[in-house]
């Protein structure tokens, strides 16, 4: 899952911040709904920053 991140200029290298604005708000949100397509409904329920 963090693959597509790692070592990366988010940026230029990960085509979702190509129209979104790379803050840790939309870092989340880009984590949140990857994570969402790999889990069972209703499962994940808070992605927290640390």
């Amino acid at each position: 899952m963090l693959e597509p991140l790692d070592h990366k200029n988010l940026d230029q290298d990960v085509l979702y911040f190509a129209d979104v604005v790379s803050t840790t708000e939309n870092l989340a949100a880009y984590i949140w709904d990857s994570l969402q397509k790999r889990l069972p409904e209703g499962c994940l329920y808070k992605v927290k920053n640390l």
